[in-house]
């Protein structure tokens, strides 16, 4: 048997598993800011987080088609769990381009992995030494209730050039961020968009990375 063709089957039969914890809450879905945990640990049993983190790091090495096809799935049977599962798997992604062993650090226990925070460079970095310093406030940080690990995007000057910043991608501890709880609205409320909010925390500078275009471990 083509070893692919059943690692797919098998992810079809655990993203099933999934959709039925996922039916079995659906009461809760539509009434918390956040996910249940019993979903998230169904999909984080199920790997249904590391669709997209490289393989190196514990991923699964799903073709591209397939982790869509998995979401699709998902978004059907619940829209705030699709989309939380969408946001922690290109977070994961973004674990390729910083450098090694802050990846490895990050996804030391892969099959508890949950990342998840802000994109948009709004929060402000500066370098000191072999760290930046960061504070910044990132909105509509999805999954952020129930995440090991966030990210938040930046704005860096480089040294001399105050007027030039460049735009990177941090990640951080959980722990190290405060959650302001301010997201309530109808529909997706599960996805506990809450924002995120840190205040001049150390981020090693290794444990940065360009949204688009740097360099990866991926081979």
């Amino acid at each position: 048997m083509d070893t692919s063709t059943g690692m797919i089957r098998d992810l079809s039969v655990e993203t099933e598993r999934v959709i039925e914890v996922v039916r079995a809450h659906q009461k809760e879905l539509a009434n918390s800011d956040e996910l249940p945990e019993g979903v998230v640990r169904a999909s984080l049993a199920a790997g249904l987080y590391r669709l997209c983190l490289p393989g190196e790091l514990g991923g699964l090495r799903v073709p591209l088609a397939d982790s869509v096809s998995v979401i699709e799935r998902l978004s059907y049977a619940d829209g705030s769990v699709g989309w939380c599962t969408t946001v922690a798997n290109v977070s994961a992604s973004l674990l390729a381009g910083i450098d090694e062993t802050h990846a490895r650090e990050i996804a030391a226990e892969p099959d508890l992995l949950c990342i998840a925070g802000g994109f948009p460079a709004v929060g402000r970095g500066r370098l000191d030494g072999a760290n930046y310093q960061l504070t910044g406030r990132w909105s509509f940080a999805s999954g952020c209730t129930t995440a090991t690990w966030l990210l938040g995007g930046m704005l860096v000057a480089p040294a001399g050039l105050p007027d030039s910043p460049r735009a990177l991608i941090s990640f951080f501890p959980a722990e190290q961020a405060r959650i302001v709880p301010n997201w309530e609205v109808s529909g997706l409320r599960a996805t506990g968009s809450h924002d995120v909010l840190v205040d001049a925390i150390d981020v090693p500078a290794g444990r940065t990375t360009p949204l688009v275009g740097g360099p990866t471990l991926v081979e």
